[in-house]
């Protein structure tokens, strides 16, 4: 890695994000890493040629930390996604209930619910799709048993 002209040696504090991936909300990283003076080129100080550095190894350290970031990010987006499902499957209780008496209330229970589930950032493609199938299908089958 290229370290800015004029920084000093020590340790430095790096972040990693991801913020631009689409439908995944990914958690950003800081770990500190040495900065080391650069190395000079050519011969050595006894005359012989200056061994090259060996290729840079991703410490296992970090390998495991970033590992588990992501199974935790997995995790939490698992426990989204049955919370959500919850929240959806009352919502088709309650809207199947008050229909018969208040329709204009079941239906914009059901309506709110499905922006819920549209806007929802922690929730995969598969289960939003899912999720709004049911909703749709529901106020469908509601607004034709008029």
């Amino acid at each position: 890695m290229r370290v800015p002209e004029g920084a000093g040696t020590g340790k430095a504090k790096v972040t990693l994000s991801l913020s631009g991936w689409k439908g995944m909300t990914v958690t950003s990283a800081t770990y500190e890493v040495p900065v080391e003076a650069p190395k000079a080129e050519g011969k050595a100080d006894g005359g012989q040629p200056a061994e090259k550095p060996p290729a840079a190894k991703p410490a296992e350290k970090q390998d495991d930390q970033a590992a588990d970031l992501l199974r935790a990010q997995r995790e939490r987006m698992l426990i989204e996604e049955q919370k959500l499902t919850q929240v959806v499957e009352a919502a088709l209780r309650k809207a199947r209930r008050t229909y018969p008496d208040e329709p204009e209330a079941a239906l914009q229970l059901l309506r709110t619910t499905l922006l819920q589930v549209w806007d929802h950032p922690d929730v995969s493609e598969r289960v939003r799709n899912s999720l709004l199938g049911r909703l749709v299908a529901t106020r469908r089958g509601l607004s034709q048993e008029k």
